[in-house]
């Protein structure tokens, strides 16, 4: 998002394992409609595009223009969409407006950025029937490779804590190291670390820039595994 652009290069084992996992965990089946509502240049389309197809569902185009926020929950019923995934301030406009309009959704997945208590609750106190779900990952993971499903409103939490951001999917090895790459003890601050067969092969003609952010991967036991 700043600086000098970089590629990333996922290749299509990591790739048509991301789109059987997402399409498992969201239960995506023939009968579902999913709204695309990111670019194409933005690597959570591939969740809506891809993982849709390839479970049989339909996809919804908000193209050329994203609908605002006022007009989505209309937009969704008029299109019968059952799966939507939107960024957290998106989520928060939308649910400003007519909430009964989003009845059709089985699925609400929130990321991009951090999900609050408070977004978690409102979906909750709803009434709405639909699972809400907090999702992570970087594009050199292969987009999404967290999962947090949330069930119940989090009585005690306070409203601007943040969700975690849950369990690696399969095909994702997740570790918290230290700047020597060794695991940390519970508590203990780290950098969150990412490998398994849903790891990207690095950045396009970037050597350098993939030696230093692809590491190997000494806890895996793998001849040639990253982080």
């Amino acid at each position: 998002s700043t600086g000098r652009p970089k590629a990333v290069m996922i290749d299509h084992r990591a790739y048509a394992h991301h789109c059987r996992v997402i399409a498992d965990a969201y239960d995506i089946t023939p009968r579902d409609r999913v709204v695309l509502l990111s670019a194409l240049t933005f690597d959570v389309a591939m969740d809506q595009i891809a993982a849709t197809l390839v479970a049989g569902a339909a996809i919804v185009v908000s193209d050329p223009v994203f609908w605002a926020p006022a007009e989505l929950p209309d937009r969704l019923a008029e299109h019968g969409v059952t799966i939507m995934e939107i960024t957290p301030a998106y989520y928060r406009e939308v649910l400003g407006y007519d909430t009964g309009a989003l009845r059709g959704l089985k699925l609400m997945n929130v990321g991009s950025d951090v999900v609050t208590v408070s977004d978690a609750r409102r979906w909750a106190r709803s009434g709405l029937p639909g699972r809400f779900l907090c999702n992570y990952g970087p594009t050199e993971a292969t987009v999404t490779c967290f999962l947090h499903p949330v069930t119940g409103t989090l009585p005690g939490e306070h409203p601007s804590a943040a969700l975690p951001i849950g369990r690696p999917v399969p095909g994702t090895r997740a570790f918290v190291l230290d700047a020597g790459l060794r695991p940390v003890p519970d508590g203990v601050p780290g950098e969150l670390c990412l490998g398994g067969i849903r790891l990207a092969r690095g950045y396009r003609n970037r050597p350098g820039l993939t030696a230093a952010q692809f590491v190997p991967d000494a806890l895996s036991g793998e001849p040639g595994a990253r982080l």
